[in-house]
């Protein structure tokens, strides 16, 4: 057999042996980067059109979630939000399926989580995602506005807390290290807050802060479920995210504040449908929604309870502050 021979014959057997190896070096590849979970965004303050790599993460998570079952509360549960002036003493002694609370005011324990736990009750925690908050344990001495460049003015509204550019790498390192504690400590999920910050930065020239949120959001979702695939990811208000490619499949749940009621006022007409019409979505996907009103008078109180049973959502009413457990009216 003479050499062009030979050379014939190699490359006719180790051909598609290398061509396997490097199918399954690029398919090894493909799998680590699905596994990992990176920050979204570079901290480039001129970057504010600009689509990032990172925008596939919700098909990502979109594929990975439909691997995990949705836990559905009856539409019956006593569920109550206090962030507040609420500890385990507290919680042990008050009926109630479901509760939102602060993981830093409550200052739950582990051992207090699992006793709660062993009551049947679901405990989902506070975590600001939108927002810094100057008496978090994050929070440092010489933080103002500008500095970190992250931090945006103060909330007129609420003392103490700051808008974020939230896409920041920064920023989310905090949620996220927040969030393992969160984890770690038993809660049974997050309840995401200031989630419609994107729309304030869309005010400020952002054109990418919609989908920034939906993929941090997304992203949260994943790292969570890498750790415990049951937890629970409920972000409130801003339902309309749910229109964005792998947003709801992200999601367990969503919260919603002021349905029907403006705390005694009428809620605006037109927000009020295009809100049902997203929230009915998501309890047609299987999912809860937690509705939390402000109204304190008993007509009120009760019309918005009737209103969220009619369309299967778990209604608590408190004052603005939440501050207190209040006794929801029945229908």
């Amino acid at each position: 057999m003479n050499y062009k021979n030979i050379q014939f014959l190699y490359l006719l057997i180790a051909g598609p042996i290398m061509i396997c190896l490097l199918l399954f070096s690029s398919c090894t590849v493909l799998r680590n980067s699905l596994l990992k979970t990176d920050f979204l965004y570079d901290n480039g303050e001129n970057n504010k059109n600009s689509v990032t790599a990172t925008d596939n993460t919700n098909e990502k998570v979109q594929g990975q979630n439909l691997l995990i079952p949705q836990p559905v509360f009856k539409t019956d549960c006593k569920f109550i939000c206090v962030l507040q002036n609420v500890d385990y003493k507290i919680l042990s002694s008050n009926d109630f399926d479901v509760a939102i609370v602060d993981p830093d005011d409550s200052k739950l324990k582990k051992e207090n989580i699992f006793d709660l736990h062993s009551q049947n009750k679901t405990l989902i925690a506070y975590l600001s995602i939108g927002e810094a908050e100057d008496y978090r344990s994050y929070w440092q001495k010489d933080w103002k506005p500008g500095n970190p460049v992250f931090l945006e003015k103060e909330n007129p509204d609420w003392k103490g807390n700051f808008k974020v550019k939230y896409w920041y790498s920064d920023w989310q390192k905090i949620v996220f290290d927040s969030l393992l504690k969160i984890i770690n400590k038993g809660y049974d999920g997050v309840y995401l807050d200031i989630v419609d910050a994107y729309d304030y930065f869309n005010g400020q020239g952002y054109s990418n802060a919609r989908m920034y949120m939906v993929n941090f959001v997304t992203a949260i979702s994943k790292y969570a479920k890498n750790q415990n695939r049951d937890f629970l990811i409920v972000p409130q208000n801003s339902e309309e995210l749910i229109a964005e490619n792998g947003y709801l499949d992200a999601i367990d749940g969503a919260g919603k504040e002021s349905l029907w009621f403006l705390c005694d006022g009428p809620q605006d007409k037109e927000e009020l449908a295009v809100s049902l019409g997203y929230l009915n979505q998501i309890t047609k996907a299987g999912k809860f929604v937690l509705v939390i009103n402000y109204c304190q008078k008993e007509e009120n109180q009760e019309n918005f309870i009737k209103q969220a049973h009619k369309y299967g959502f778990i209604p608590y009413i408190g004052h603005r502050e939440l501050d207190r457990i209040e006794d929801t009216v029945s229908d």
